[in-house]
């Protein structure tokens, strides 16, 4: 099927991904589709050589004709023994040298990853990506990233990571984030450097040299008396919930109780993977009841079985299920169908009553009380009862190990 305009925007609008369609002719021309938009690719035989495939641009962004007139320049370079992709980059880097800001490359990293992944990429990478950039170094991305320097580099790396900067929740730095935006950056300016050729010298190897990762403590974690009372005040609100003030008993607050507890008992990431899981991936009638979520980081499916205590979870939300998620945001959400924001509030109060009602004044291994914590917890009681350090990091999400 020869290329149009009508079939670009049919194969925009509704094409399957990786669809394609052939211009014809001795163009080698053909327009793919992708997550989000149609790119025209052309493949041609250098003489002497092998095939290759250069990407030309991205429809709507350049129009057929256009697509055909850089087709017909790749034709003629491999023609003369010229490889095309080199040949693009070389006129490329020409116009574009100097001129190219961050933002630009920031733009560039994306849609590059976009088209070397087999699948659409995750929007929580991309809103990642230019969540680290926004925060760490909002003043560099409309400029040319020829002229950024490696102590403004380390000048962002520095701020975001101290005392100077105060995050949402009132603390100061964020070290995390910092790390998180040192990645990318190193990522982006190795492409501009090696692969685009934008910039001569890469700024990131002198700008993060001297920069140390801090030691993480990662020995934050409950002991099994800690958990048992902690779960014990949740299944008390639920249960006798005439005991407790009004503000600890309220069905959103409840939920949030029980996210928590679900937290510790399974080791899930809340917003991405425990927030998110929904009624039907939920079998509990049947012998071995289970229910599957999906992994933050891989995006892999994966099946997690109920325990007892795990199933006192389920069937205390199915009394206040009212949408399709386990734990359902009722309280000011923007929209009908979603799932909780967060559980910082209820878990700031379960610290409160642990204090008041059992008198737990400090955590024995922990002076935090977060949900990496809970994470840790459940990998460290885990272990200590027998199980393989490969199922629990598998059941965690650590897939890879």
């Amino acid at each position: 099927m020869a290329i149009t305009k009508q079939s670009l925007d049919e194969l925009l609008a509704d094409g399957k991904y990786r669809a394609s369609i052939s211009y014809g002719g001795n163009t080698g021309l053909r327009a793919k589709k992708l997550a989000n938009r149609v790119s025209f690719e052309v493949t041609k035989r250098v003489t002497g050589g092998a095939n290759t495939t250069t990407t030309v641009g991205y429809y709507p962004d350049i129009s057929l004709k256009e697509a055909l007139q850089k087709a017909h320049t790749i034709r003629t370079d491999a023609d003369a023994g010229l490889n095309p992709r080199l040949e693009k980059i070389k006129r490329q880097s020409k116009v574009t040298k100097g001129l190219k800001t961050l933002d630009d490359c920031v733009q560039e990293y994306i849609y590059d990853k976009e088209v070397a992944s087999p699948k659409a990429l995750p929007e929580n990478t991309i809103r990642q990506t230019w969540s680290a950039f926004r925060l760490c170094s909002p003043r560099l991305l409309q400029k040319p990233i020829a002229e950024i320097t490696p102590d403004e580099l380390r000048d962002c790396f520095n701020f975001m990571a101290s005392s100077q900067y105060k995050n949402r929740n009132g603390s100061f730095g964020a070290r995390r984030q910092a790390e998180i935006w040192m990645a990318y950056s190193k990522a982006i300016f190795k492409m501009a450097h090696e692969i685009k050729d934008y910039i001569e010298v890469n700024p990131c190897p002198k700008a993060f040299y001297k920069i140390t990762r801090e030691v993480k403590n990662y020995d934050h974690f409950l002991q099994p008396s800690e958990v048992s009372k902690m779960l014990e005040l949740i299944n008390n609100m639920e249960d006798f919930p005439q005991s407790f003030i009004t503000m600890d008993v309220t069905p959103a607050r409840l939920t949030q109780y029980q996210a928590v507890k679900l937290n510790v008992l399974t080791g899930l990431r809340n917003a991405s993977e425990l927030y998110t899981i929904k009624w039907q991936d939920v079998k509990l009638q049947v012998n071995k009841p289970t229910f599957f979520y999906t992994t933050s980081k891989q995006q892999q499916p994966l099946e997690m079985p109920i325990t007892p205590m795990m199933s006192e979870v389920f069937n205390a939300q199915a009394k206040r299920r009212c949408n399709s998620y386990v734990f359902p945001s009722t309280l000011n959400a923007k929209k009908d169908n979603t799932h909780i924001a967060g559980v910082y509030k209820a878990m700031k109060r379960l610290r409160e009553l642990l204090k008041s009602d059992y008198q737990i004044e400090q955590f024995q291994n922990s002076e935090v009380f977060n949900n990496l914590m809970l994470r840790h917890t459940f990998t460290t009681l885990g272990n200590r009862i027998g199980i393989p350090i490969e199922k629990l990091d598998a059941m965690s999400g650590h897939i890879s190990t």
